[in-house]
């Protein structure tokens, strides 16, 4: 049986726009089941790669995780139950990053700890995984990363005026 191809074409300015806009974030897909958290947040840093930005959260071990699109430049990491316990000048070791980070801590009624993420121009969220301690490694640190790809401005009057974009998804994985 022939693998499926699924295409989607959506307007670029629903994908894009603020939550007052569209009346509401794009959100990437929760994390699979995770029990609540008792993960401990050690740091974050930023970098840039090869048509991406990528923010890497370390951490004790496995948390649940959810990434929100707020706005074309403005991006909602969510850790349920997850502390906070890097060193206090996160901020400042980071400062040079390509991508603003504002940590929120748990400590609040819910429990919940956010990072908000700003990049320098349009994004959307590409992908968000966890990457498990190498076994037999004496770090034991889990890393959540979020990698954004930025999007290009369309052109002044031209272009596409429709504003649509075409992208191709693979077929659902162990479906024939």
């Amino acid at each position: 049986m022939a693998a499926a191809i699924f295409f989607c074409i959506m307007p670029i300015t629903a994908a894009l726009a603020a939550p007052g806009a569209a009346g509401r974030a794009e959100t990437a897909a929760p994390s699979p089941a995770v029990p609540a958290s008792t993960a401990r947040v050690l740091a974050y840093r930023t970098g840039r790669h090869a048509g991406f930005l990528r923010l890497v959260v370390d951490l004790s071990g496995p948390v649940g995780h959810q990434a929100t699109a707020m706005s074309a430049r403005d991006f909602l990491l969510t850790l349920p139950g997850a502390r906070w316990l890097g060193p206090a000048d996160a901020a400042a070791r980071n400062r040079g990053g390509p991508l603003k980070v504002a940590v929120l801590d748990g400590s609040g009624a819910d429990g919940t700890m956010r990072f908000r993420v700003f990049s320098p121009g349009a994004a959307f969220i590409r992908r968000v995984f966890v990457l498990r301690p190498r076994p037999g490694a004496a770090e034991r640190t889990w890393r959540l990363a979020m990698d954004l790809v930025p999007v290009a401005a369309p052109p002044a009057g031209g272009g596409n005026p429709a504003g649509y974009r075409t992208a191709s998804l693979p077929s659902p994985h162990g479906l024939m």
